[in-house]
């Protein structure tokens, strides 16, 4: 996975909660989205069920980000299917947090 793709990808969601300020603790956030979502993929589940799962399942600063669970979503599909893996959420926080 590419540090571009992660950078971009951080840009464009971040923008979505525009009540919550990105802080390392709304990089965080972000990033447990991130994971859910990849978490979903590799359980097989379907985009849809996914997004429904994880927006569902946010609870704290996380809640912020409900607009942009789609987008995650559907980026994390987007994903070839050797990047997922448990680095996928660290790597989208360190993005995130050297924007």
């Amino acid at each position: 996975m590419t540090r571009l793709t992660l950078t971009v990808a951080a840009a464009l969601f971040t923008p979505l909660a525009a009540a919550a300020q990105t802080g390392p603790e709304d990089c965080a956030a972000q990033a447990s989205i991130v994971a859910a979502a990849v978490e979903q993929r590799s359980a097989g589940e379907a985009p849809e069920a996914a997004t429904q799962a994880v927006a569902g399942a946010l609870e704290g600063r996380a809640e912020a980000y409900a607009e942009a669970v789609p987008l995650i979503v559907e980026w994390v599909w987007s994903l070839p299917e050797g990047q997922l893996g448990a680095d996928v959420a660290d790597t989208y926080e360190a993005a995130c947090l050297n924007q």
